[in-house]
């Protein structure tokens, strides 16, 4: 059973930071800022070539700034980025402009974070993604389409992926399939495409390889896309640039 994926000969380690707890009579899944900045220091000190972050906070009050939240992502994702270990991070799923306003969300909003969006089956930014100049490094296939009634739409006559076909195919728990869509199934596209790079390039220090992966998009000219950053991704592409 299984879908073979970006990198299918690649090794994963799982690093748990969420349980579920009782809260106000509701079981809720839930974590701690403690615990993840744990885990990604756990994965710096096991030499993981990438961490992939399929999580994240809805987008924050620039007030919370002065709590240091931010402040204590980026130390600790520098820390991994330094010690070999690229960090890819969901962008988050709220249609929001990080761009303006001073809202972020963490931990792809930080410095040294490779902070992934969510495109369609036809390269554009899908309606939930989060967007904004600067604050998205790249792009990769999340499922849906830019509007939520293109992606529902069922008939084969209308769009090119009708619902579900245009979302991504998964396992789950308990030996299943799903169709999902979010940020959450763009980044591991991402750290997927990472390792590849590093089998390649296994003694590029992290940053040369999110350059790769940078490097490798496709669809925008420069960098600096509020949609998609680099651009799409593209493993191939990645790859072949590792020594450039």
């Amino acid at each position: 059973m299984g879908v073979i994926g970006t990198a299918p000969d690649a090794e994963l380690v799982s690093l748990k930071v969420f349980w579920f707890e009782e809260i106000d009579g509701e079981v809720v899944l839930t974590t701690t800022t403690a615990d993840i900045l744990a885990a990604i220091t756990a994965a710096a000190a096991i030499d993981a070539d990438a961490a992939n972050m399929s999580l994240g906070t809805p987008p924050l009050d620039p007030q919370l700034n002065a709590a240091g939240i931010r402040v204590a992502y980026e130390r600790v994702i520098q820390y991994a980025s330094r010690e070999g270990t690229a960090v890819v991070a969901s962008a988050g799923n709220s249609d929001a402009n990080l761009q303006q306003g001073g809202y972020f969300t963490v931990p792809n909003s930080t410095a040294g974070a490779l902070s992934v969006s969510a495109t369609g089956p036809n390269d554009e930014r899908v309606f939930y993604s989060n967007y904004g100049t600067n604050e998205i490094d790249v792009g990769a296939p999340g499922g849906g389409y830019e509007t939520l009634e293109k992606t529902l739409e069922e008939d084969p006559a209308e769009v090119a992926w009708p619902y579900p076909l245009n979302l991504v195919l998964s396992t789950i728990p308990g030996g299943e399939y799903a169709w999902l869509a979010g940020t959450s199934m763009a980044a591991p596209q991402v750290a997927g495409t990472v390792a590849l790079v590093r089998e390649l390039a296994p003694d590029a220090n992290a940053r040369q390889v999110e350059q790769a992966v940078k490097a490798g998009c496709e669809g925008v000219d420069g960098q600096s896309d509020s949609d998609t950053g680099a651009g799409r991704i593209n493993a191939k592409n990645a790859c072949e640039r590792v020594d450039d």
